[in-house]
């Protein structure tokens, strides 16, 4: 008697896509992706109070991949000794390389793959609500504009500007615009902060006379008449450009650049950008004059502020502030509106948001120093996206 054959119980072997969507969506990628975004918050917390946040933030934070790490700052942030900086090589992914990871893990992970009913319903908002921060944070870092605006007590501002961005702008000065409404050309500083050294750039736009050509970039600089030590730098118009070390709050930063202006009959001249430059960089062709400026990003608000009052009290006996508070006028097509902003409510406007951030003190144009109130405005489209993200975790 023949013995009974079993039915084969080999599972089908799995295609490559089954494979990869199998590593996505595992646990093991989640864990691994966890644990690199904790290495790289650890580096970039101690190697920030060295180089500051900024550089710190655009290094671990918004790259796709970290080259190197420097054993000196982490040092320093550890065990708070001044120790210089040494850089050595440390390969690994980025924050934004990690995110993007971290998104792809739980969109197969905890959305397809996961299995669907009433038991898993609580899991699976609280996953989604957590994706939806993510998409809120891709958002923010690709549509969100921030900046500070200074108005003088009795001044009135629609203009604001990065704290941390710069850009090259260029403007006709002469003749004048004939509806009297400005126009300047930009060169953002995200094409031309890596010509630093011999590296150099060019610009041209067809609305503008020449191109202008951007070199010898540096991200904090003083502007020196020459010396008897000075050999190697570019020398125009009788300075040139120092470098100095690089602060840690970018907002003080001073850059400065080398310009070489071409015009089209192939007329070349050569100047200097610098932050704190009083005036523009002048440039004649033919019957206009342009100004060239270097400064940072500038917005205009569709509406305008006239700060009427500022108050300034801080806690009895201390110096710490109790209250920021600005009376203004907000001027909107032509309509009048008086408002308060304080550390705690701000105006919000046509997807602008405007916090008191601080005071200080300006020059009116009729040239009184008068109390200042500095404002930060925001426009984020996603500015509650994390809110609704934390109440979806909550539910």
């Amino acid at each position: 008697m023949n013995a009974p054959t079993s039915a084969s119980s080999a599972r089908p072997a799995k295609t490559p896509q089954q494979i990869v969507f199998g590593i996505l969506s595992s646990f093991g990628f989640a864990v691994t992706v966890l644990s690199l975004l904790l290495v790289i918050t650890l580096l970039g917390t101690l190697e920030q109070t060295s180089t500051g946040l900024y550089l710190s933030q655009k290094k671990y934070f918004e790259s796709f991949f970290v080259s190197s790490v420097d054993i000196g700052a982490v040092q320093a942030g550890l065990f708070g000794a001044d120790t210089p900086p040494h850089e050595i090589p440390f390969f690994m992914p980025g924050g934004y390389l990690l995110m993007v990871l971290l998104f792809v893990n739980m969109m197969c992970g905890a959305v397809i793959r996961i299995r669907k009913g009433m038991r898993t319903l609580g899991i699976l908002i609280a996953h989604c609500s957590v994706i939806f921060m993510l998409v809120a944070g891709f958002v923010s870092y690709y549509f969100k504009t921030d900046g500070l605006m200074q108005v003088p007590e009795g001044g009135k501002n629609n203009e604001f500007e990065s704290a941390t961005e710069t850009a090259i702008n260029i403007e006709r000065l002469l003749p004048g615009p004939k509806d009297g409404k400005r126009t300047a050309w930009v060169i953002d500083g995200a094409t031309f902060t890596d010509v630093s050294g011999d590296k150099g750039r060019t610009f041209f736009c067809k609305d503008l006379p020449f191109e202008i050509m951007v070199m010898n970039y540096e991200a904090n600089a003083d502007v020196r008449p020459p010396t008897s030590s000075t050999s190697t730098q570019a020398i125009v118009d009788g300075r040139y450009i120092q470098p100095v070390k690089r602060e840690k709050e970018q907002e003080k930063n001073l850059d400065a650049a080398m310009v070489r202006i071409i015009q089209k009959d192939g007329h070349t001249e050569q100047g200097l950008l610098w932050r704190a430059a009083l005036e523009p960089l002048s440039v004649v062709v033919g019957n206009e004059t342009y100004g060239i400026t270097l400064t940072r990003k500038k917005w205009v608000l569709p509406f305008a502020m006239r700060l009427d009052k500022f108050v300034h009290e801080n806690h009895p006996g201390t110096e710490r502030p109790r209250k920021f508070a600005s009376t203004v006028t907000k001027y909107k097509q032509g309509r009048e509106e008086v408002r308060e902003i304080t550390m705690n409510e701000p105006l919000r406007e046509d997807g602008y948001a405007v916090f008191q951030q601080s005071f200080g003190q300006a020059r009116r144009t009729d040239g009184k120093v008068v109390p200042a109130s500095i404002f930060e405005i925001a426009q984020n489209p996603s500015d509650h996206w994390p809110l609704m993200s934390c109440i979806g975790v909550a539910i």
